[in-house]
């Protein structure tokens, strides 16, 4: 029988997380990676703030930068964690972003192993592998059986929508299968919020594109519901009333309308951080293991949107409009 795990065993992780957070770049950071002079200068408050030294000549060997960033951390936490199925958990996004990736590339005949990404459980050179020989029983299970149904989906109607739906169905079955083999509440939660704040955003782009809606499984208000709400905008304040999406739904009642689609799903992305944003306020637990790992990865996507833009010399004002909280 496997070891019970107690708030205690997370003890030491969580004041090193603790003590970890205050490096994050954060607001202020963020600020000085705007207002730099140019982009050597941005990559210098970046630098300073991650206290490291590193130089990218262009957006290509930045992204190496950000990918370097994940794997260390998430291969640091996994070290520590009393229980490995909270890491992996969020490395499964990474094979998903993968699985993608090449479905997308096999088909086109075009190589894209250059934009697959090594932090999930899979090794990016095992799953290029498994598309060559068109082996993928080496996978994990359900990972090789939406692999399949992807490739077979884009074969017979080249809808690429249609294929990654077919992909996002696994991730979140895996995701939530991780949450609830860990025991965690907390992450079981966010797995629920997750899933309904990509269901409120499939729903507003399908109404918009006048499309078919598909929606997942797994929230905690089911897709049916979603559904008959979207039809009739003014409900939708009833539906998410008391969750962390109530925020974003007066947004998403304009952007079916057609609003602004953009301000729409930064709320509900902020949606997501306010729920992970109890995790600062725990004690010893998984709690701030999982605000941790999350915070890196917005942290990481925050710095992307400002770099791609200070690359492509966007206006700050513009760059900094398109920023989810941190």
């Amino acid at each position: 029988m496997a070891k019970k795990i107690k708030d205690t065993d997370y003890l030491f992780l969580s004041s090193y997380i603790h003590a970890k957070e205050s490096k994050l770049i954060g607001k202020a950071g963020l600020e000085r990676m705007l207002e730099a002079r140019d982009v050597e200068d941005a990559l210098t408050a970046l630098a300073e703030a991650w206290q490291l030294n590193f130089e990218a000549e262009d957006i290509s060997a930045f992204e190496q930068i950000l990918a370097k960033r994940r794997y260390d951390v998430l291969a640091e936490m996994s070290k520590f964690a009393p229980n490995p199925a909270i890491v992996d958990a969020f490395r499964v996004k990474y094979d998903y972003h993968n699985a993608k990736t090449l479905v997308k590339s096999q088909c086109a005949g075009v190589p894209a192993d250059h934009l697959l990404i090594a932090s999930g459980r899979v090794a990016p050179e095992k799953l290029i592998a498994a598309f060559l020989e068109n082996n993928f029983r080496d996978l994990p299970e359900k990972m090789s059986s939406a692999i399949k149904e992807a490739v077979d989906i884009l074969a017979k109607t080249s809808d690429p929508q249609l294929s990654d739906f077919a992909l996002d169905k696994a991730y979140f079955y895996e995701f939530q299968t991780y949450a609830d083999e860990s025991g965690s509440e907390f992450l079981k939660g966010y797995v629920k919020l997750s899933v309904d704040a990509a269901n409120l955003r499939s729903s507003v782009r399908a109404v918009r594109a006048r499309q078919e809606q598909a929606l997942l499984d797994g929230g905690a208000v089911t897709p049916d519901r979603i559904k008959k709400a979207i039809s009739k905008p003014e409900t939708l304040p009833d539906l998410f009333n008391g969750t962390e999406l109530h925020t974003a739904v007066g947004a998403a009642k304009a952007a079916i309308t057609g609003g602004a689609v953009t301000e729409f799903e930064l709320l509900t992305d902020n949606a997501l951080l306010k729920y992970l944003a109890q995790a600062k306020s725990s004690g010893f637990s998984e709690k701030p293991l999982i605000g941790y790992i999350c915070a890196v990865e917005n942290e990481i996507a925050a710095v992307r949107t400002v770099m791609v833009g200070r690359f492509a010399g966007i206006d700050p004002a513009t760059i900094k409009s398109r920023l989810r909280e941190v």
